[in-house]
Formats: structure tokens, sequence, C-alpha cells
């Protein structure tokens, strides 16, 4: 796969402030800003029109979101990898998993994101049962409209927890977690998203305990 050098993805925590420094110095005639919580099909086909308008000067199409929508990615495929003349990509997200392995393939990827301490979840991995499994997902049902972005620092932060108390998790129980994050883009219930997670964690304590015996 050929790299092109007309563009970038670039993750930040801060995307409103990344648009605002990547449009630096950029006149507004030359400047297109996608700038969404998810960007869509429909935005997809926005972009690939503006930037089939020919110009002059080399223009920048800069894209920020939250979470970017599989189909939408696979519509500008072959744009990013023969984008026409002038034109530049600006991609912005949060996190790698945003985007799909092929639109990585196509554009450097720039990580200007700050380290986050994670705050642990309110559960005992130590002593982690059924019990305390049912009711932290209690406590998530509780919750009123938890945002995207908060169930993703939930799940990075039981993934934290895990590292800290030494569980050790294979790359197939690794692959779960970027699942979760997967699930929580598309709009999948904490409570689903939590509770396969936590299961594999109780499998892996006691399976660590009957091993010590």
């Amino acid at each position: 796969m050929k790299e092109t050098t007309s563009g970038r993805i670039i993750l930040c925590n801060d995307l409103p402030r990344e648009i605002e420094y990547q449009s630096m110095h950029i006149k507004e005639e030359f400047l297109r800003i996608f700038d969404c919580d998810e960007f869509k099909i429909e935005d997809a086909h926005e972009v690939i029109a503006q930037a089939y308008i020919a110009s002059a000067e080399p223009k920048t199409i800069i894209i920020a979101a939250n979470a970017y929508n599989h189909f939408a990615q696979n519509a500008l495929l072959k744009i990013l990898e023969e984008p026409p003349s002038n034109i530049r990509f600006v991609l912005i997200g949060k996190n790698k998993t945003s985007f799909l392995p092929t639109i990585r393939s196509r554009l450097p990827l720039e990580d200007k994101r700050k380290k986050i301490a994670f705050r642990d979840l309110e559960l005992d991995l130590k002593n982690l049962s059924l019990k305390s499994i049912y009711d932290f997902l209690k406590s998530l049902e509780s919750e009123k409209s938890p945002t995207r972005e908060i169930t993703k620092e939930k799940i990075q932060s039981l993934l934290f927890m895990i590292k800290k108390n030494g569980i050790f998790l294979d790359e197939l129980e690794l692959k779960s977690f970027d699942e979760a994050l997967l699930a929580n883009q598309n709009y999948q219930k904490d409570v689903y998203i939590f509770l396969p997670l936590l299961l594999m964690v109780l499998q892996k304590i006691k399976i660590a305990k009957n091993f010590k015996r």
C-alpha cells in the first residue's frame, strides 16, 4: 500500500484546540472543517464532494470526531489513497482504535495525547465475585445517559486496574478490550460491555487462586 504525504491522522485529547491549531495560517477559502460527534456516511459524501472542487492553492480538509463510523471510513479509502490535486486531509480523533487499519495505512499518524491518570472503578479486583460484579453493573444502570467518552475511560480504567493488580491477559483477552471500545462506539449499553469483561477477569482470578493451592 503506498503512503500519501497529502495528510495525516492526529490523536489528541482536546479536539477543538487541535482544530484551531491546524487551522492557523490557512485562509478561510482554502479550509473546510467537519467537526462532529460521530463522522457518518453523509459526512463522508460531503467531504468527497468538497475534495473534488478545484482549488488554485492547496486546500486543507479537517475532519474531527469523537467517533468515526466504519461505513464512512470505507467511503473515504479511495480518496485518501489518491487525493485530488492540492488537497490535504487532516483526520483528528482521540483514540487509535477509532480509525480502521485500512485508514491508518494510508496516512501517517501523529500521537499528541497527554497521558491521563485513570481513576480506579468502584471494584475490588482482589476480592471480585459475582455479587460485586452484579452491584457494579447495577450502578452502571443507575447512571443517567453516560457519554461514550466516559464509558471509554471506564473501559481503559478497568484495563489499567487489571495490570496494576498483576493479572496477565493474553492477546485474545486484550482483544476483548478493543472489541469493548468498538461496542461503545456503536452505542451498546454499558452493562453489556462490562459484563463479559468482568466475567473474564473473575475467571482469570479463580484460575490463579487454584494454581497457587
